[in-house]
């Protein structure tokens, strides 16, 4: 099920969540053991990268 939320933020702000997010997605990435116990498939992770690639473009 996928759900668009509208935002509006500042650039600061579309930076910072677009950072948030990368560090993030990295961790999971690098993790197994931390994706398994917070139940995060890759394809969440790949959901993740495209709002942060968007996040980043905003600007």
């Amino acid at each position: 099920m996928k759900k668009q939320i509208a935002l509006e933020l500042t650039e600061s702000e579309a930076q910072m969540l677009a950072f948030l997010l990368h560090t993030a997605t990295d961790q999971f990435y690098a993790s197994k053991v931390l994706r398994d116990r917070a139940k995060i498939s890759l394809k969440d992770l790949r959901t993740a990268e495209t709002v942060r690639r968007k996040l980043s473009h905003q600007r």
